[in-house]
């Protein structure tokens, strides 16, 4: 009975480290892992920040199939990254063509400005030449926007939303002819007036200038009272369109929303009438997204995040939320009673911050305080753990699944495979 048991889907795998569980390693004082990434041979890459005499340096390092560590990749099993940030990182890794990998992260220069930093390298975590300046492409995001001496004199200053203007995962998608698409948090007007924005790079890593005319776009909402929006997750579809979502202020209630463009960067009109779909409910004041994901049969979409019942510096009481849209952008009649769903896992505070949808599409995969799997219903999956969620040792950052639909999740200090 136990056996069974043990091979269950929601379990952890037994085939994979100890017992479903690898401890990371850290050549820091402190180690902050972000991102992991799958290789079509089963192995596995993982990033992660170490800070130690007061350096902080960004290492990839790849785990064989089975979960152990693979000394071969690098220099003794890692691979430092030259891309020179200075502060606690936030980073994601990403998949590009032709057996390469693209990471994004953030910079901060001396006078407290975020720079976006991308990066592309080959499987075995060499700089590819080819993209920018030896391999690193080095954007602030004013100069997208604003012609030169004409920025704002308070760029440097932030005003965020959410606690997801931290989140990096999912922000970046790459087209079929290679050219990069990157959500980005924001920037400020001169009104002091914040917008999410989107741009999209050439496979050499210029700004495609194709791409609304600019090569960028400022997120605009037509909604009454907005004021401040920002861009936290992009997803592309099958047939090239592009969808958004994050989060907007009116009337000191922060909402999520979802919106979608064409490949050129023009509105989609035929989404919800050309109008966002706005996710609110009467019972928080932040509705932070998460991450938005499309299924390839029918593009249906997936977006999910946290909601929180007050406003603070840091914020508490949060509840996870999951929506569910048709590909018109209606709410799916099947999800939830065409509703999104607001509701906690396990007592105490919940958030969920990545999703994916099953391999055949009839349920979707959901990580960030735990992990779960729902039907389409909205209902909780019973065959997956028997209570439809699993939780060990803390809250996860990333998460994907393997072509052999194993679920694989990194948290602070260990990195996890479920059996799905």
């Amino acid at each position: 009975m136990s056996k069974v048991k043990e091979a269950a889907a929601g379990t952890l795998d037994p085939s994979f480290g100890d017992n479903g569980v690898v401890d990371l390693e850290s050549d820091g004082n402190l180690s902050v892992p972000q991102s992991i990434f799958a290789l079509s041979d089963g192995k596995l890459l993982y990033a992660n920040g170490d800070h130690g005499d007061g350096q902080n340096t960004l290492r990839l390092r790849r785990l064989h199939a089975n979960g152990f560590f693979d000394s071969s990749f690098g220099e003794n099993g890692s691979v430092i990254l030259p891309l020179g940030w200075n502060t606690a990182p936030r980073f994601g890794l990403f998949s590009y063509q032709a057996d390469r990998l693209l990471v994004k992260g953030t910079h901060l220069t001396e006078n407290g400005q975020s720079d976006m930093v991308l990066a592309r390298l080959d499987l075995d975590g060499r700089m590819d030449a080819t993209f920018g300046t030896d391999g690193i492409v080095k954007i602030d995001p004013y100069d997208l926007v604003y012609p030169r001496n004409t920025k704002p004199n308070h760029e440097s200053t932030v005003q965020n939303l959410t606690p997801a203007f931290n989140y990096i995962g999912r922000s970046v998608c790459v087209q079929p002819d290679g050219k990069i698409l990157v959500a980005h948090s924001g920037i400020r007007d001169d009104e002091y007036q914040s917008s999410g924005l989107v741009f999209r790079l050439l496979p050499n890593g210029s700004i495609d200038k194709t791409f609304n005319g600019t090569g960028v776009l400022l997120i605009e909402l037509n909604i009454d009272g907005a004021e401040d929006n920002e861009a936290i997750s992009i997803a592309l579809q099958k047939d090239g369109k592009i969808l958004v979502c994050g989060s907007y202020l009116a009337e000191s209630t922060v909402s999520g929303y979802i919106i979608r463009y064409e490949e050129n960067g023009e509105l989609d009109t035929t989404f919800n009438n050309g109008r966002q779909v706005v996710i609110t409910n009467p019972n928080f004041k932040i509705i932070a997204a998460g991450t938005i994901s499309v299924r390839e049969s029918d593009n249906t979409i997936l977006v999910v995040g946290t909601a929180y019942e007050a406003f603070s510096p840091i914020p508490s009481a949060s509840t996870p939320w999951i929506a569910v849209l048709d590909a018109d952008g209606s709410f799916n009649i099947l999800f939830n009673n065409s509703k999104p769903l607001f509701a906690r896992v396990v007592p105490g505070d919940g958030s969920w911050r990545n999703s994916a949808w099953q391999e055949d599409g009839s349920a979707i995969l959901v990580s960030g305080s735990v992990v779960a799997r729902y039907l389409s219903s909205g209902l909780l999956d019973p065959s997956f753990n028997d209570t439809g969620w699993n939780s060990h040792k803390g809250s996860y950052k990333d998460m994907l699944v393997t072509s052999d639909r194993k679920l694989v999740v990194i948290g602070q200090r260990s990195l996890l495979r479920y059996l799905t």
